[in-house]
């Protein structure tokens, strides 16, 4: 609605009605009893009724209204975040803080989120739980209180560093949390075990080669409503919310170890033989492919499996029976054992296990995310 249409509905004089009470704070209108004041308190009258009109129409201008969305998007069809309440309101989107080049928004995760990512992620006394980007501090202290682990929050913003110290005291775990005023991409994460996340996804896209890089091989992160792209996750499960109309989702993933590369193997059959072959594997991530190669034949790899530092695989044998073997990863070691599997039943001996190892060539190692090998 234009000036001209206000103008038209209003009368050629304004008064306060006689026994009708002005404002409580007479200093906010204008006092039109006095000589010359009527144009002036016309004039207020109608751009009163103007900024009325854009309030009550939704169309008040807020801070940060006139620029782009902090949401990216790539996240037009994932859940909303809950809104912060007032006293969180100050931490605005600030890409000058720190050495990180974005800065994401504060916005707390749930009490009940928190709890069911401590489960997901089977979180115990022996674990170093790390919160990057940690804000109020809610999840270590959390996994120190239900779970008697370490936790270690990682926050740029001194405001919310301060605040979690002082929540982990009140808390009575100060002792077992411990909160770094830190750039989460050059703070050191490798003593963790658990690492969580509440990180928009363009920030866990640039995380995912400090993560890969830097945790150690059995570390279990979870994230809550936003995956890290192209990494596919483990385990995925709806997680309820009662704090807001909108449930989420958790993601959890386990950081594989490297077995990319060639590793010469050696395998010690019952009758106390040791028979060698190439063990060649491709890795992406968790997912592992390969083949056996021996005296010129090549066996390919069925039902692989990784998990961490554990891999599990079969090897279809030219009789017809199968080989199934395992081991654990230790830097360029492989150390397990192997069961012949036969597909007959009855009066068949339990399978006999037979000693494995291998070990790799260092030179044939390769980055298991693919982005690092584009480079």
């Amino acid at each position: 609605m234009g000036l001209i249409p206000v103008l038209q509905f209003l009368p050629s004089s304004y008064s306060v009605p006689k026994g009708q009470d002005r404002m409580t704070d007479c200093r906010a209108c204008p006092d039109l009893s006095k000589p010359g004041a009527g144009a002036r308190g016309f004039f207020t009258l109608v751009v009163w009724l103007l900024l009325g009109m854009q309030v009550w129409g939704g169309q008040a201008p807020t801070e940060g209204s006139a620029g782009q969305s902090d949401c990216p998007a790539s996240d037009t069809n994932r859940p909303s975040l809950p809104a912060p309440d007032v006293a969180e309101s100050e931490f605005e989107f600030d890409q000058t803080l720190g050495t990180s080049q974005d800065i994401d928004p504060f916005g707390p995760t749930p009490h009940e989120v928190v709890a069911q990512m401590l489960k997901m992620a089977r979180v115990g006394k022996g674990d170093v739980v790390y919160d990057l980007g940690s804000g109020d501090g809610r999840i270590p202290i959390a996994a120190a209180q239900q779970a008697g682990a370490h936790g270690v929050g990682v926050e740029l913003r001194p405001e919310l560093v301060e605040q979690s110290r002082a929540a982990a005291e009140k808390a009575g775990v100060a002792e077992r949390v411990q909160f770094l005023e830190a750039d989460m991409f050059k703070c050191d994460i490798r003593p963790a075990t658990v690492v969580m996340l509440y990180l928009y996804p363009r920030t866990a896209l640039k995380l995912r080669p400090k993560l890969l890089r830097e945790l150690r091989p059995g570390t279990r992160i979870v994230a809550y409503n936003y995956g890290i792209e192209g990494w596919p996750r483990d385990q995925e499960e709806l997680v309820e919310n009662t704090e807001s109309y909108l449930d989420g989702v958790l993601y959890l993933w386990i950081v594989p170890a490297n077995l990319s590369g060639t590793w010469q193997s050696s395998l010690e059959t019952p009758a106390g033989e040791s028979l060698s072959f190439t063990l060649q594997l491709d890795q992406t991530f968790q997912k592992v492919s390969g083949k056996v190669v021996h005296r010129g034949l090549e066996l390919p790899l069925k039902d692989v499996r990784l998990s961490g530092r554990s891999l599990r695989f079969c090897l279809a044998l030219p009789d017809g029976e199968s080989l199934a073997l395992a081991a654990t990863v230790r830097g360029h070691r492989l150390q397990g054992h192997a069961e012949r599997v036969t597909t007959e039943t009855g009066s068949e001996p339990p399978p006999t296990r037979m000693a494995w190892q291998a070990r790799r060539d260092p030179a044939t190692r390769t980055p298991i995310d693919p982005g690092r090998r584009r480079r």
